[in-house]
């Protein structure tokens, strides 16, 4: 099938988001500051690792975050993302699990779980993943996009054990092929 075309998301994308202050004024008459909540600043310092492209250091931080906010779905996210950014991906697959059980309103943990168990062959229980990630949210782009990819490569994996069965038929042959080219085009655009 080629390399993977199934699309994992960091938690409100991270790197693009601007640093936010630890306080901020309000302008609304008064001068007291309103406190940003506490998870913000290790964010910050995660995402300008990730600006320098220190991945490690990134996951370091997390931890570090998630060691004092244990409760925090979006550091324990990021975390994981960043598990498997660094092929630590047991340990990534733990954490999103453990995520599915907690917060099965998020529809991010699904996702991306089902992005490892796509890629590593597992069809039936990455489709069923996003199902789930789209009960949670029924309008939610990615995991959509990524059903349509695992529908390509289910259909690759089915074409396949057909032309086992009947190595003749060269319809199957023809739309094994097709269906290649279109996991192959699927793919270049996803890498521009």
């Amino acid at each position: 099938m080629g390399a993977p075309l199934f699309r994992a998301l960091l938690a409100l994308a991270l790197c693009a988001a601007p640093v936010v202050p630890a306080l901020a004024q309000v302008n609304s008459g008064t001068s007291a500051p309103v406190v940003i909540p506490p998870n913000v600043a290790a964010l910050n310092a995660i995402n300008v690792a990730l600006r320098r492209g220190e991945k490690a250091e990134a996951l370091r931080l997390a931890e570090d975050g998630v060691h004092q906010f244990p409760h925090d779905a979006q550091l324990r996210f990021v975390r994981a993302v960043l598990l498997g950014d660094l092929n630590r991906v047991d340990e990534a697959t733990a954490v999103f699990e453990s995520m599915c059980s907690e917060f099965p309103e998020l529809p991010e943990p699904y996702n991306n779980l089902a992005v490892i168990r796509a890629n590593q062959g597992k069809y039936a229980e990455a489709e069923h993943l996003l199902q789930q990630s789209l009960a949670a949210q029924p309008n939610y782009v990615t995991a959509r996009e990524n059903l349509g990819d695992l529908n390509v490569a289910m259909a690759i994996d089915n074409y396949v054990q057909a032309g086992k069965l009947d190595p003749a038929n060269i319809i199957l042959k023809k739309k094994l092929a097709l269906a290649r080219e279109m996991s192959d085009k699927l793919h270049a655009v996803r890498s521009r």
